[in-house]
């Protein structure tokens, strides 16, 4: 269990990312500075950079660490089938995005397109959610849940394109919810990837 100041310390963590998303929705990420962020949470610049490096260093958390422990918390569940975590990683997954203001998502990509993420770990949420969802199916297979013949990169690789593809179709499409694509993709396709490969 967490002490009363590390609470405190989180919730200072929160202020900051929470203050920058609102920042960057009204100003786009150029035009928001240390101090900004800083004034908007009413701290000082060195609380700020107790926590984060600069600006970059919160963008880090949008980019990589907000999306860490998902994993884990579809472990945590111990969910009976593979459809069922699939599906729970993929709404914990929307959760984090549904979060970002356009401005964000749009200044994400562009920086993807340049290859100019922050480059503190190899590869990018995509790669990283590649390897998670391939690693749930290899359990499942392992399990026996699975055929030993399913496709399982092919699988992982098209679940994280089609909701990656699905959030960079919000940035040039005025008007598509994200939302209500979500859902239907959760409650509809998900478990389409893995049905066919089932053991019977």
């Amino acid at each position: 269990m967490a002490t009363k100041r590390q609470q405190q310390a989180q919730a200072t963590k929160n202020r900051i990312i929470e203050a920058m998303q609102k920042l960057i929705s009204e100003k786009g990420y150029d035009a928001v500075t240390v101090d900004d962020i800083a004034a908007e949470c009413n701290i000082g610049k060195g609380t700020l950079y107790h926590y984060f490096k600069g600006k970059d260093s919160i963008f880090s958390y949008f980019d990589r660490e907000r999306f860490d422990n998902i994993p884990a918390l579809v472990e945590e569940r111990g969910l009976d089938t593979i459809e069922d975590r699939l599906k729970l990683y993929c709404t914990l997954w929307f959760d984090q995005i549904l979060q970002d203001s356009l401005n964000l998502s749009v200044y994400w990509y562009h920086r993807a397109l340049a290859k100019q993420l922050p480059d503190e770990r190899s590869g990018t949420h995509f790669s990283d959610d590649i390897e998670n969802i391939t690693a749930m199916l290899e359990k499942s297979v392992a399990s026996g849940e699975l055929v030993p013949d399913t496709p399982i990169s092919l699988i992982a690789a098209d679940i994280v394109f089609s909701f990656n593809g699905a959030t960079f179709y919000r940035c040039i499409e005025d008007g598509f919810d994200l939302s209500e694509w979500a859902r239907e993709f959760i409650d509809h396709v998900v478990a389409i990837h893995v049905r066919p490969f089932k053991a019977q």
